[in-house]
């Protein structure tokens, strides 16, 4: 009996710590799981700037288009900023992703019209 109890006792154990460590990483907000929203805002900015310099290597940007994204990407980039300053809201949070969705698609057509 007194071994039951230990191997109940340190299964829990184990379920308990494997259900922190896999929700280390996220943060809830508004009844999703999100990753770190400082890291994703921030990772994704880098990713569709490597997008916009891929676009502009291989041609498929024109240079008025690759300038219009940068400027609309450094305009993204202020916006963030100052919303960070006092600490963003889940509100903010996910106007910032819409921008972010919207400037996708933005890179997207961008690329693939024929100039």
């Amino acid at each position: 009996m007194k071994t039951w109890g230990r191997m109940l006792g340190l299964m829990i154990v184990c379920g308990a710590l494997a259900g922190y460590a896999s929700a280390e990483g996220y943060n809830y907000n508004g009844g999703r799981r999100e990753w770190k929203q400082r890291h994703s805002i921030n990772a994704r900015q880098e990713r569709q700037q490597d997008r916009i310099a891929r676009g502009i290597a291989n041609g498929s940007l024109s240079p008025r288009e690759a300038s219009r994204l940068e400027r609309e990407q450094a305009r993204f980039g202020r916006e963030e900023a100052r919303l960070r300053q006092g600490g963003l809201s889940p509100r903010e949070r996910d106007r910032l992703e819409d921008q972010q969705d919207r400037f996708s698609r933005q890179i997207y057509r961008e690329r693939r019209d024929r100039h």
